[in-house]
């Protein structure tokens, strides 16, 4: 019903969309049910700009201009298991009203907010913005209270306990003027060799050859948890009349501090570079001045945290009108505080030899830290829900969403590639016998195509010297579509 029933909840999972709710429950119900995106297709297109003049000293064409990318399947974490490219989202809950009671009890477990991809094809042009990325949060335990204050107005309560979670895994290229620079030396000396004097100055070629400006620097990988982060639930439900109710539910913002792994894999090219600031003692000094690596390794892994992980806090209002026995029309208004999200900063055990080299190249911050800027903005979105009973067992249901996107085009990355989408959902109710019923749902997510100009972006694809390791497009205009197909099955049962 396109998340239009925050005026018309039903069954324990009112313990998300509105906890008051629960007292239209019966004696004891339970509910389970499984989400199964099966298909989830974000399609990226790359394209020079032609007014980019291009890097300086650079002949080579960017590989990635004209190519197209597009991901493979979804991605998500399982307690307990690690990250896998399946998603099944599972969701369970249980309610309690005695006959005649103002109260009610549930407790339930979902998921109020995942999204994963991953691109899993080699040679992927997104790899170097965002090979696979997920972000969620599970809920593991949700108790839950309902009371009726008068014959028309309740109120509810739940709290939710819970794993807030993110992992990333991308390329690291910096394609500047800095690595161009590196490379034609690197080839312009190639055969130029002073006995002893190159040896103890600058040994040929100069920089081992270089920084290819196109070519990844390293691997990064990263997943991080926190396995107790709470958050909370408010709901309101007013039925003045029995064809008419009205409906209110906040949702609290989960704040956490997440903990994990993190690994960066490093390229020979690389490792050839940093070897070769060690190889005299000239450039041993040149390394001590500019705080540059001297020796490269093969892989830096270790502990991390982020500082601030925030799943941003919920308002919907809703209204249901039921002119008819057999159908309820829905609407629902919703607001999301995504400005509560300003950056993201990746925080490691040790210092990072490739923000070593990123400080000389114009990277502002620590070498054991990583920052990126989101800047979110607030969002509104409407919904309506459409059910029909026909002889009292099936229930045919549809609804209808607009969501627009929180990101901006300043700050939009592939890490967190949301853009303004339209949800049409459709599903089926069937009841069994008198205690056993079963639901089956399809919803289909679609976009237009969003565009992003290099002169807009700041974290992705624009040619700016001090934003080096946040874009690894330079000169390139971005197109993105996004369609994902979910489906749903929830088996409930009374007694």
């Amino acid at each position: 019903m396109g998340n239009a029933v925050t005026a018309c909840p039903s069954g324990p999972m009112a313990i998300h969309y509105n906890p008051a709710g629960l007292l239209k429950s019966k004696e004891r119900e339970f509910t389970f049910g499984i989400m199964y995106p099966s298909s989830v297709k974000i399609k990226s297109k790359f394209n020079l700009d032609p007014d980019f003049a291009g890097i300086s000293m650079e002949d080579e064409k960017d590989p990635v201009d004209g190519t197209t990318g597009e991901t493979t399947d979804g991605f998500m974490r399982y307690p307990g298991m690690g990250s896998r490219s399946i998603m099944l989202v599972p969701h369970a809950a249980l309610s309690r009203r005695k006959p005649g009671s103002k109260w009610a009890f549930g407790f339930g477990m979902y998921s109020p907010f995942i999204s994963g991809f991953h691109h899993g094809y080699v040679n992927d042009p997104a790899r170097f913005g965002g090979a696979q990325s997920y972000r969620q949060r599970l809920i593991y335990a949700a108790p839950s209270l309902a009371c009726q204050l008068s014959k028309t107005l309740s109120i509810g309560f739940s709290v939710g306990l819970g794993q807030d979670a993110m992992g990333e895994k991308r390329d690291f290229r910096a394609p500047n003027e800095f690595s161009s620079m590196t490379e034609v030396l690197g080839e312009a000396t190639e055969n130029l060799e002073i006995p002893i004097i190159s040896e103890l100055t600058l040994p040929t070629p100069w920089f081992n050859g270089g920084l290819p400006p196109y070519d990844s620097m390293a691997g990064f990988k990263m997943d991080v948890k926190d396995s107790l982060a709470a958050s909370y639930n408010l709901g309101l439900l007013w039925e003045p009349f029995t064809w008419l109710s009205f409906g209110a539910c906040y949702q609290s913002e989960s704040k956490s501090r997440p903990t994990g792994r993190y690994s960066f894999k490093y390229s020979d090219q690389f490792k050839n570079f940093c070897n070769w600031f060690g190889e005299s003692p000239t450039t041993v000094q040149i390394a001590t001045i500019f705080a540059l690596p001297y020796y490269g390794v093969d892989e830096q892994k270790g502990n991390m945290v982020l500082q601030k992980l925030i799943h941003p806090r919920r308002t919907q209002f809703g209204i249901a009108l039921k002119p008819f026995k057999i159908l309820t029309l829905s609407c629902d208004l919703g607001w999301t505080n995504w400005s509560s999200i300003k950056e993201e900063k990746y925080i490691f055990d040790q210092d990072i030899l490739l923000f070593n080299v990123a400080n000389f190249m114009g990277y502002p911050y620590r070498r054991d830290m990583y920052i990126i800027k989101r800047d979110l903005k607030d969002t509104w979105n409407l919904s309506i829900g459409l059910e029909l009973l026909l002889f009292n067992r099936f229930r045919l249901r549809c609804g209808y969403e607009e969501r627009e996107s929180c990101t901006n085009d300043t700050n939009f990355s592939l890490i967190f590639p949301v853009q303004d989408m339209k949800i049409y959902s459709t599903g089926l109710g069937i009841k069994i016998n008198s205690g056993w019923s079963i639901d089956f749902s399809a919803t289909f997510i679609q976009s237009d195509t969003y565009h992003n100009d290099y002169k807009d972006g700041n974290v992705m694809n624009s040619d700016e010297f001090f934003f080096t390791l946040h874009n690894p497009y330079p000169g390139l205009d971005y197109e993105q579509t996004t369609d994902i197909t979910i489906f749903g099955f929830n088996i409930n049962y009374v007694w």
